[in-house]
């Protein structure tokens, strides 16, 4: 069971309570001013109301607590982005039970282990007749009757999201509020003109904290979600023309997908009206973010988030020129960052930096893990708690943000640091290049050198001359070229299809001390 009690107490203390008015998630779809369509289903041309919502959510609620689930309660849910996914989600939110989502590839063993970790009651998965709760452990049956008043408000806990394991093996999980992820889609909405005549929709699964920020813009502004259960660019593509959609959130591998798709058929870009399309996950090359407008004829607006903070920086779709190739954005309204460098001195414009984090976004905590939070949190002398983030950042003019990759992700090779994310761009940039990872590898003499590890289109075969060749021709200094080339299929990722670096590591150290 998960109640405010597990906060981080500091993180409550501390929080600056920015976002009003959005309630809790039954009270936001309860709202009258809320009417008209919730959902649109492509795939059996079916559309979902406001009011379809509340009965169907109110249905399972009332199942769900005569079994015995109650609030407090962690529940996971496993589910792709569907109508059952949004009435779950609501369900659980209404009894004051929390939501633990978890990602659809994601197998039994590992299922298993995240939720006993969190002590889940149980989950809800995908079954024949549609989705259905399995309990882990029973509730009590001998209070069935469903009280009056819950007494459920913003402050108490939501969701907790578990962080994708890029650089670790081991995720953690984050406790969220009512009021944070709420408000965090509220003030996006605002800041970006989101409204209810807008049609959203998500590549990324709900699962994810991009994608649920995607159904929570949805459900804060009265503004329908499409439902896409699986991507396929030709699927994506149709069910954005069918539905007319206006933003939608991608990760660079959807993108990918989809130009290449695109590629050989022009003439499925035809119909779109989308606006904007909102991409988080990595740092876009400029290449890709003038292929994206071409093709898709819409607005980049780059995303920087973390599960710990959900949107924290953003660019703006009216933002014209390079803004979406060259930066992250700026904070949202609300949100503070700072950059401070190895010194713990403030970093000026130009000089690279971790990146700190305050807001009222910001999660309560990692559950059941006080040793991470506290190596997370640092005080400055106004007695205010930032999150350190473990992202490298430096400034650029008119306040915005670029993104330079996380501190774990550096090679230091002589002493002068590489970036893994600078040479990995350039690197995706060559003609054929599907995936890219730069990982330090041990060296007597230099503490570490670059092992480049990549996987390319079938045909597309590189040798490491050619690699340092492409990068001499863009100027790169020598000292950031990698040493060693190692070529996969394929190189493991989240399910979120980011490349899960922990995982490279440990396949690339098994094979070069066999």
């Amino acid at each position: 069971m998960v109640t405010s009690r597990d906060y981080d107490r500091r993180l409550m203390e501390n929080r600056e309570e920015g976002y009003q008015g959005p309630g809790t998630l039954w009270e936001i779809v309860h709202l009258e001013d809320l009417g008209g369509i919730a959902a649109f289903i492509p795939e059996r041309q079916e559309t979902k109301s406001f009011a379809d919502l509340l009965h169907d959510a109110e249905s399972w609620f009332r199942t769900w607590w005569a079994e015995g689930v109650r609030p407090g309660d962690v529940i996971g849910v496993q589910l792709p982005n569907t109508w059952d996914f949004i009435c779950a989600h609501v369900a659980l939110a209404r009894m004051g039970a929390v939501i633990a989502p978890i990602h659809a590839p994601y197998s039994d063993e590992e299922r298993h282990d995240l939720l006993t970790f969190v002590g889940a009651k149980g989950w809800v998965e995908q079954g024949r007749q549609g989705a259905r709760l399995r309990f882990i452990t029973r509730g009590d049956w001998r209070f069935s009757e469903v009280p009056q008043n819950l007494n459920i408000v913003p402050r108490d806990p939501l969701a907790i999201f578990f962080t994708s394991g890029t650089h670790s093996l081991e995720p953690k999980a984050c406790l969220h509020s009512h009021g944070g992820l709420l408000g965090n889609a509220r003030v996006l909405a605002s800041y970006a003109g989101i409204g209810k005549n807008d049609h959203i929709i998500s590549a990324s699964p709900f699962t994810h904290l991009f994608g649920i920020l995607a159904l929570h813009l949805s459900l804060t502004t009265g503004s329908p979600q499409v439902l896409l259960t699986r991507f396929y660019p030709r699927e994506f593509l149709a069910a954005c023309r069918e539905a007319k959609a206006t933003v939608a959130f991608m990760v660079p591998t959807h993108i990918q997908d989809t130009l290449r798709f695109l590629g050989d058929n022009p003439n499925e870009s035809k119909g779109l009206v989308l606006r904007e399309v909102r991409v988080a996950g990595a740092r876009l090359s400029p290449d890709l973010v003038y292929r994206i407008e071409d093709s898709f004829h819409a607005h980049v607006v780059n995303h920087w988030g973390m599960s710990e903070l959900g949107a924290g920086l953003t660019t703006h779709w009216t933002e014209k020129g390079d803004i979406p190739r060259r930066s992250v954005g700026r904070p949202l309204p609300g949100n503070q960052v700072i950059i401070v460098r190895e010194d713990g001195k403030l970093a000026q414009p130009g000089e690279i930096g971790e990146l700190w984090f305050r807001g009222p976004s910001l999660f309560y905590g990692y559950y059941e893990n006080p040793e991470a939070t506290n190596e997370s949190l640092t005080i400055d002398e106004q007695g205010r708690y930032w999150f350190r983030t473990g992202d490298l950042a430096k400034w650029e003019d008119g306040g915005l943000v670029d993104y330079a990759g996380r501190m774990k992700d550096l090679v230091v090779r002589g002493g002068m640091k590489i970036s893994a994310i600078e040479v990995e761009t350039a690197i995706l940039e060559m003609p054929g290049v599907r995936q890219a990872a730069l990982i330090a590898e041990a060296d007597e003499r230099l503490g570490e050198l670059g092992c480049l590890v990549m996987a390319t289109e079938t045909g597309t075969h590189y040798r490491l001359t050619d690699v340092l060749k492409y990068l001499e021709s863009r100027h790169m200094s020598k000292f950031k070229w990698p040493e060693r080339l190692v070529v996969w299929e394929s190189l493991p990722t989240t399910a979120t299809g980011k490349i899960a670096k922990a995982k490279v590591k440990s396949r690339l150290f098994e094979e070069l001390h066999k």
